[in-house]
């Protein structure tokens, strides 16, 4: 009888050891489980602010581009008057013993890059006397519009037109000096040249 209550006695305290063993596991199963998800909550939830954060910073990196775009085109844009004087405009200078005027010019004023334009006239009179033209005679422009005046006096003018087997990017010109009635097309307000139409010989 001894024997059988001492082995019981010796089940009975295995049975509670692996019992304690089991408890054990469960619990550090159960903490490692609560590790996971309090991790898991700290990536949610740092996911969740980087989102929030990169939502607040999106428009307004949106908004600096569009503002800087802005400013660029506005720096950089030529109106069409600014663009006349560039092409047209050579006041107070002459091509008469220079034959490579046309040349120089033409590559100067930008008119060389990525193609050589074909013709072109610069006029040798003030900017004022230029502009005056637009309050002078109307006539109808080449393209059919009703924009274009002619000068009441002949102007003094260099025609730089493209020598034949002339290719980009060695333009080359000839240089042609010329006293002319020249007709422009004016726009905007103040109303002012944006377009070299014509020149007209002067009659005798």
């Amino acid at each position: 009888m001894r024997m059988i209550s001492a082995s019981a006695a010796k089940g009975g305290r295995q049975k509670k050891r692996r019992g304690k063993e089991i408890l054990h596991r469960c619990m550090e199963e159960m903490r490692r489980g609560r590790s996971s998800e309090r991790r898991g909550l700290l990536r949610g939830s740092e996911a969740t602010m980087a989102q929030e954060k990169s939502l607040i910073l999106f428009p307004l990196l949106v908004l600096v581009l569009l503002v800087l775009g802005c400013v660029q085109l506005s720096l950089g844009k030529e109106s069409p008057a600014m663009k006349f004087e560039r092409q047209h405009m050579d006041s107070g200078s002459t091509s008469s013993s220079n034959s490579t005027y046309c040349n120089q010019m033409m590559k100067r004023r930008n008119m060389t890059q990525g193609w050589c334009k074909p013709v072109n006239t610069f006029v040798h009179e003030p900017l004022a006397d230029v502009q005056a033209i637009c309050l002078q005679k109307n006539i109808t422009c080449k393209n059919g519009q009703s924009n274009c005046y002619q000068s009441s006096s002949s102007m003094h003018i260099t025609d730089c037109r493209l020598t034949s087997g002339s290719k980009y990017p060695n333009c080359a010109y000839r240089t042609s000096q010329k006293e002319r009635h020249i007709i422009v097309a004016c726009e905007g307000n103040p109303y002012v040249p944006v377009h070299f139409d014509a020149s007209v010989e002067v009659s005798t």
